[in-house]
This record gives C-alpha cells, sequence and structure tokens, in this order.
C-alpha cells in the first residue's frame, strides 16, 4: 500500500483484500458529494491523529438517547430507558439499511443478536437463564400469554430482559435516527423510488450505467400463478406453475431499485 501511494503504476504482486467501510452508505455519500456522509465512511482524507470516520459509532449514541427518551415518556415502555446498545448491536441494522431493509427486518436481526448473547453466558449461568425461561414460558402457555424474552445491553453493565414489541419499537427508532442524523439519505432514498414509481406508471423499466461500464436494467414483471394438481400413486400433489406477465410490477420495481444500485456499485469495485 505504501508503495501504490508513492507509484500509482506500480505492480503489485501479492493480492490485497481491502474492506471498505459501510460501502452502501459510502456509494450515496459520493453519489450526494455529501462531505458528512464522505468523512463518517473515510471516504475523505483524514490527519493520522484524527483517527477513521466511524459512521456507527457516530450514530449510537442518537439511538440510545432516543430509545431512553422514548422508556421515559411512555409508560408501556419504560424498560427501555434503561438500554444502552453497543456499536456491534446497531452496525448491521445501519449497514443493511441502505439495501433497503425494512423495521421489521431489522427487529429480526435485533432478535437474532439478543439471543445469541444469551447462548454465549457462561454455561451455568446459561443454564440457570435457560430453565427460568422455560419455566416462564411454561406458565406463560398455561395462562395463554405466551412472550419470548430477549436479552440486550443496558445501563451500568446489566442485561435488560425484552418482549418483542419492545425490539420492534427498538427497530423503529434506529430507522428513524439514521434518517434524522443524515437527512440526505432520506432524499436520495425518496428520490430514487420516486424516480422508480414515475417509470413504472409509464410502463418503463429502470436502466443506469454503473462506472465499469456495465448497462443494467431493472424489469420486474408481474406473475400470474397457476395451481395444478397432480395424482401420483394415489397421492394428490400441487404445483404451482409462475407466468410473466408483460406488465411490471410496481411494488418490486420500488423496493428493489435502491439495493440494487447499491449491489451494482459494490461489483463495479470488486
Amino acid at each position: 500500500m505504501r508503495q501504490i501511494h508513492n507509484n500509482p503504476n506500480y505492480i503489485i504482486k501479492t493480492p490485497l483484500f481491502l474492506d471498505a467501510t459501510c460501502s452502501g452508505i459510502q456509494h450515496l455519500a459520493a453519489l450526494m458529494k455529501d462531505l458528512e456522509l464522505g468523512s463518517q465512511t473515510n471516504l475523505i482524507p483524514s490527519k493520522m491523529e484524527e483517527g477513521p470516520g466511524d459512521i456507527y459509532d457516530s450514530l449510537l449514541e442518537p439511538i440510545n438517547k432516543a430509545i431512553n427518551q422514548f422508556g421515559e415518556e411512555n409508560l408501556d415502555y419504560s424498560l427501555l430507558s434503561l438500554v444502552k446498545l453497543t456499536r456491534k448491536e446497531v452496525k448491521r441494522s445501519i449497514m443493511t439499511k441502505v439495501y433497503n431493509v425494512t423495521v421489521y427486518g431489522i427487529s429480526q436481526q435485533l432478535q437474532a443478536l439478543f439471543e445469541d448473547s444469551i447462548s454465549k453466558e457462561h454455561d451455568s449461568k446459561k443454564m440457570e437463564i435457560i430453565k427460568k425461561i422455560q419455566n416462564d414460558l411454561e406458565s406463560e402457555l398455561k395462562s395463554n400469554k405466551k412472550k419470548t424474552k430477549f436479552k440486550c445491553s443496558g445501563k451500568d453493565g446489566k442485561s435488560i430482559s425484552l418482549e418483542k414489541k419492545e425490539i420492534f419499537k427498538i427497530a423503529s427508532l434506529i430507522n428513524d435516527q439514521i434518517f434524522i442524523n443524515y437527512p440526505s439519505l432520506n432524499y436520495i432514498y425518496n428520490y430514487l423510488v420516486d424516480i422508480t414509481k414515475l417509470s413504472a406508471k409509464l410502463g418503463i423499466p429502470m436502466t443506469w450505467i454503473t462506472p465499469s461500464g456495465l448497462k443494467i436494467t431493472q424489469n420486474y414483471l408481474k406473475k400470474k400463478n397457476k395451481v395444478i394438481s397432480v395424482s401420483i400413486f394415489g397421492k394428490v400433489k400441487k404445483l404451482v406453475i409462475k407466468t410473466k406477465l408483460n406488465e411490471l410490477d410496481k411494488a418490486k420495481q420500488s423496493q428493489a431499485i435502491i439495493p440494487n444500485i447499491i449491489h451494482s456499485l459494490d461489483a463495479s469495485i470488486s
């Protein structure tokens, strides 16, 4: 890397594997020439003493503040006032937002992460927790009130047990804070989706050319499902045959445009 810096024509004989800083947001920052986003995703030169930009860390404090404030202001979600998420716990949600992950998708990511945190505890403590959860589930099942508990990071190093509705609210707040703190992301999201909706209304597929010169056409068509029942050896099997119609799938066009653009830009720099 030092030789490349001094001489752009230097021939490399050893493979180099480079990891980008939240490449999805990097692409959008570059498209918009957003200096703030660019600095947080290391697109702008910085001094050694400043250290690298870290968009996950920059969003961590406002996310935790929003979660705590919501818990303080809403009695039904009072446990959220004790939550203190870590960088690791918010990283995936922020990183995949540019791939069009929904609030529900973020909540699923958090649930999987919080479940995993339980499994990594010390064996004796883990067994104690599992038994407690099993006992709780048994009593809840008897009372027809099945609730799953998830453990997330809390203040003073303590763990907080939360239910699905609370995890979903955290996911919603994370989603909001990404756009509140970096409004330009909201602008480009809306722009790309609106352009795609207009294009779909006109019956025109979306087309763009990547920096590497590859032409991409997004042309999702509606499908018609036909169910056919087939009798084999006395048993009836149902087969679903999908036939493409000559009509754009407007919903899928809008949902796919942002992740497809990001993937195409990822491929351009691979």
